[in-house]
C-alpha cells in the first residue's frame, strides 16, 4: 500500500483491531497515555519525537502533567494512511517498555537510593535507551 494514501473502510477497521486503545476515525488515530509522574510523561514524547523524527511523521502532542494525548493524521492526504497506522504501532511499542509501563526504573534514570540526585550506577545494557535533547539556541536568557 502507498503510505499517502487514506486507508479505506475495511483498513481502518483493521487499523481499530490493531490499535485497540487508540481512537480511530477516517481523519486521525487519537490516544491518551497516562504516566506516573510529570517527567515520565515527558521522556516519553522525547521517545516519540526520535521515532517521528526517524519516520520523518510527525504527531500532535499535547502533555498535560502525567496526560500525553497524540493525535496522528497525513494532512497531504487529508486523513489516515499507513504512515499513521505505522507511527501510532511504534508509540505502542514505546509504552510497553518497562521504563514507562511501570516495570522499570526511572526512565529518565535520575532518581538515585534516596530518591533525590542522579543515580551512580552504570545504565544496563538492556535497558531501553531515552533519547537526550540538544537545542540549537538557548531555551532561557
Amino acid at each position: 500500500m502507498d503510505t499517502g494514501t487514506r486507508l479505506n473502510d475495511a483498513e481502518l477497521a483493521l487499523a481499530r483491531e490493531a490499535l485497540p486503545d487508540w481512537s480511530v476515525d477516517a481523519q486521525e488515530l487519537r490516544r491518551n497515555y497516562e504516566f506516573a509522574t510529570f517527567l515520565d510523561a515527558v521522556a516519553f514524547v522525547q521517545c516519540v519525537a526520535q521515532a517521528a523524527e526517524e519516520a520523518d511523521h510527525h504527531p500532535d502532542i499535547d502533555i498535560r502533567y502525567t496526560m500525553v494525548t497524540l493525535a496522528l493524521t497525513t494532512h497531504d492526504a487529508g486523513g489516515v494512511t499507513e504512515k499513521d497506522t505505522a507511527l501510532a504501532s511504534t508509540c505502542e511499542e514505546l509504552f510497553a517498555l518497562p521504563a514507562f509501563s511501570g516495570d522499570g526504573e526511572d526512565p529518565l534514570g535520575d532518581e538515585g537510593e534516596d530518591g533525590e540526585g542522579l543515580s551512580d550506577e552504570a545504565p544496563d545494557e538492556e535497558a531501553p535507551s531515552v533519547p537526550a535533547l540538544t537545542f540549537k539556541r538557548p531555551i532561557i536568557g
